[in-house]
């Protein structure tokens, strides 16, 4: 049907990132994640927006 979907994606240069995060206050006060509107997702990817500021939380 033509439909894609990536269910997972490294966003932490090493294990330990990965951990302060999920004990920092972002992850504590919303665990479950932030909705987006994909299709402006894809417009700043293709725009050229870096993946690094597409995936940053709690800005």
């Amino acid at each position: 049907d033509g439909n894609r979907i990536e269910l997972q994606v490294e966003n932490f240069e090493d294990p330990q990132e990965g951990l302060d995060f999920m004990n920092g206050p972002v992850f504590r006060d919303n665990p479950i994640g932030v909705l987006f509107d994909a299709d402006e997702l894809v417009e700043r990817f293709e725009s050229g927006v870096p993946a690094e500021e597409l995936v940053r939380q709690g800005d």
